[in-house]
């Protein structure tokens, strides 16, 4: 007997170490993963919280340039005074005139056809001015002379009216010339606020060779001619280039060490960061990765040209999904996200950038990352009201308490994967009920990280029922880890599911260090003596539990004895159901006398259930055939129920 149990020690112990090797890396880090979605990336280096601050919004940095214009131009488009005007005369510009001789001739001649002698005696054949004026009226000398000026005057208009249209081209050209050098100055201006900016907070080479980098980045643009920039699309698109300019330099250095050749060597690996499609499959992204730092930094900069974004979630680091989380719940441009594990996710549906009060999803294929992702959406979406990622309708405003529910019955609708994880996650954040019930679903362990986390943040939750799952020991581990830290339930039952030995020896850690659980039910989960012997010792620690229903397991003579030692010294737990666990197996006693011993010393527990010697496996199968009477164990002036 001795042997067979050193063995059977041995067996469970391997067990154990097993489930403890699954649980690391590749749970630890899936808890790792989704482990926060509505509390924002934890803190950064300095270096990338100031990328954050700086790069939150491109539309600031173009508003203060577009000022900076407007202030220029209100400055250049002051009255300037008029060019004085040539020196000029009437008596000039009456000798100027060709038909002016001709009118005085023409009035003074009688006979245009008179010969050059007859001409001659008729101005000298003149007695005095009379004759001269009389001649001259009578010849319409003013009329003559009117319509020669009148010639004149519209030649000179045109010649005005030539020089005023050629004068204002030339104010013209040297107006665009001057706003162009305007614009030109507000983006070398922009360049060397830039150089400064990744200069602050030290002066070490590195950020000296950053400076320098984003200088020589930008010659190219500003060599370019004034005029240029006094197309807006033009300039516009320079702003844009600058800027993009000191996010791949920013970025870059990340990669590129402390010198400008390793700086300027890293640009084109980040340039692809700058379009509107982006691709990351390729990329070193898992913990440590050579490009890890760099598209934190970039995700946290909400980059507002990014419209598709593909993702190896299976690769891709903790960190790099966090930043990932807080990015869709925010970005306006993202409209397709791929991490590779099934369908795309529409971005902006999902986050409110696109209102919509109800959300179907139903033939989408999701795995653990990509529901992550569509509850940080949902959790920031002010318009959605509903949402089906299964053939089941969750409203969020109930799950996440904004419409006040005592009790969310989510009993029997057969939920995924995807819509436990969502659920878990809006329950987080919920101030109102007290009751969350998953009964009959297929949830699993996955779900269960994220349970964990909402037991950790709500401290309204007082009873969680998971039955009829398909949690396992990995869950349990999660659920115990959300008891231990901080979590505020009073009822957890796991009811008919499959957490086994080392599911409850990671469950007996947390009744080591709960203080607020008062009834646990693991009823049907496959408990054997070990795992009473685990359930015991944490028993022995504990002041809280009241309630605890093993019923429908394998515990045997030999884990009710484990139980019974530990109730000695237990004053807290009140009722024990172990019915259908085979205390009295193959006719064995020890259980039995065991656990009255036990009650003779234990003056707080008031029931104990136990079943009739049947082995478990035929329990489920005879108990409704069972018709005989089971005696009543009397114990000091209490009892004990076999029933």
């Amino acid at each position: 007997m001795g042997a067979d149990q050193s063995r059977e020690d041995i067996e469970q112990d391997k067990i154990i170490q097993q489930h403890e090797e699954l649980l690391s890396p590749v749970h630890v880090a899936e808890h790792a993963i989704v482990e926060r979605a509505q509390t924002r990336r934890r803190s950064s280096t300095d270096r990338t919280a100031r990328l954050s601050q700086e790069f939150a919004d491109d539309a600031s940095a173009k508003a203060a340039v577009i000022a900076s214009e407007a202030r220029m131009m209100r400055k250049s488009s002051r009255p300037k005074s008029k060019p004085m005007a040539a020196e000029w005369s009437i008596q000039a510009f009456a000798a100027s005139l060709d038909e002016m001789p001709a009118a005085v001739a023409t009035a003074l001649l009688p006979d245009a056809n008179m010969s050059s002698v007859d001409q001659l005696e008729l101005m000298t054949g003149f007695e005095n001015r009379n004759d001269i004026a009389e001649q001259l009226r009578a010849g319409q000398l003013i009329d003559r002379v009117a319509d020669a000026l009148w010639h004149g005057v519209q030649k000179l208009r045109q010649a005005q009216e030539a020089k005023g249209n050629e004068l204002t081209a030339e104010l013209a050209a040297e107006g665009e010339h001057l706003h162009g050098v305007q614009r030109k100055k507000i983006i070398a201006d922009l360049s060397a606020q830039m150089a400064v900016e990744v200069r602050t907070g030290s002066d070490t080479v590195a950020n000296r060779n950053a400076a320098h980098v984003v200088q020589e980045e930008m010659k190219e643009i500003l060599a370019e001619p004034p005029e240029r920039f006094v197309i807006d699309v033009r300039f516009l698109e320079a702003v844009d280039e600058a800027l993009k300019v000191k996010r791949s330099v920013d970025l870059a250095s990340v990669l590129g060490g402390e010198t400008a050749g390793n700086l300027e060597a890293s640009l084109p690996l980040v340039a692809p960061l700058q379009l509107s499609v982006v691709d990351l499959s390729g990329w070193e992204l898992q913990e440590g990765g050579a490009h890890a730092n760099a598209v934190i930094r970039w995700m946290a900069s909400n980059p507002p040209t990014l419209n598709k974004l593909t993702v190896d979630a299976s690769t891709a680091g903790v960190d790099v999904l966090n930043a990932l989380l807080d990015l869709v719940a925010i970005t306006t441009s993202l409209t397709r996200l791929d991490v590779l594990e099934g369908s795309d996710i529409d971005v902006l549906q999902l986050n409110g950038t696109k209102p919509s009060e109800a959300i179907d999803m139903r033939g989408a294929s999701f795995e653990a990352v990509s529901a992550a992702i569509i509850a940080s959406c949902i959790s920031a979406n002010p318009h959605v009201r509903s949402v089906d990622l299964d053939g089941s309708v969750l409203s969020v405003k109930q799950l996440n308490g904004e419409e006040p529910i005592r009790t969310i019955n989510l009993n029997g609708k057969g939920l995924s994967r995807t819509s436990g994880i969502v659920i878990a996650k809006l329950v987080a954040s919920n101030t109102t009920s007290t009751t969350l019930n998953l009964t009959r679903n297929l949830l699993d362990a996955v779900v269960v990280v994220h349970l964990s986390e909402t037991l950790q943040k709500n401290n309204i939750l007082q009873t969680l029922v998971l039955r009829h799952n398909k949690l396992n020991a990995i869950a349990a581990a999660y659920l115990s880890e959300g008891l231990t830290h901080g979590s505020s339930l009073k009822e957890l039952d796991l009811y008919d599911n499959e957490i086994g030995p080392v599911g409850a020896a990671y469950l007996a850690v947390a009744l080591k260090e709960n203080r607020c659980l008062v009834m646990l039910n693991l009823c049907s989960n496959g408990l054997d003596a070990k795992a009473a012997q685990h359930l015991a010792e944490g028993l022995k620690q504990n002041d809280t539990l009241t309630e605890l229903d093993l019923e429908d397991n394998n515990i045997y003579p030999k884990g009710a004895v484990y139980l019974a030692a530990a109730l000695k010294h237990n004053t807290a737990l009140q009722t024990l159901s172990l019915a259908d666990n085979a205390i009295c197996h193959a006719g064995e006693t020890k259980g039995m006398e065991a656990l009255c011993a036990m009650l003779r010393i234990n003056m707080t527990l008031q029931t104990v259930k136990q079943c009739a010697p049947y082995s478990n496996s035929h329990m489920r199968r005879t108990r409704a055939k069972r018709t005989h009477p089971e005696p009543t164990y009397a114990a000091g002036s209490r009892f004990v129920q076999l029933a």
